[in-house]
């Protein structure tokens, strides 16, 4: 458990820079900008994301909490899977700019929700849970 602390700083850390590092590439997105484009961007990005998923899973472990267990955090993981899809759409695969810009809104608003979950531990924000 000593190490539980630094884990969840770490794990707390890559959420706020994948939520901010989204936020500029959506942004890049909305500009048209080349720097989208670049292969340290993507990089990045996958490198955060898989140090946020180790740290979310040692957590998980080490608390012995799980998802389908804890309905609060299957609540985060569905969340976060909503989250890559739409953010997924709103960076790369939407077929206009204009369905890019309403999934990257609902994306921010989705990280809100699992945000909320994750302080909360009620996964109240998404109404198919049960509590």
């Amino acid at each position: 458990m000593a190490y539980y602390s630094l884990i969840k700083a770490l794990h707390v850390g890559t959420v706020v820079f994948n939520i901010f590092f989204f936020i500029l590439r959506f942004y890049w997105m909305i500009r048209d900008s080349q720097i989208l484009k670049r292969r340290w961007v993507g990089v990045l990005s996958v490198v955060n994301d898989t140090f946020l998923l180790a740290f979310g899973v040692s957590m998980a472990v080490i608390s012995s909490q799980y998802p389908f267990r804890e309905t609060w955090l299957t609540a985060k993981l569905v969340g976060l899977v909503v989250y890559v899809v739409l953010g997924t759409i709103a960076l790369k695969r939407g077929e206009t700019k204009a369905i890019r810009v309403i999934a990257g809104i609902c994306s921010l608003f989705v990280v809100l929700c699992i945000v909320f979950v994750a302080i909360s531990r009620m996964p109240i924000v998404f109404p198919f849970m049960p509590a």
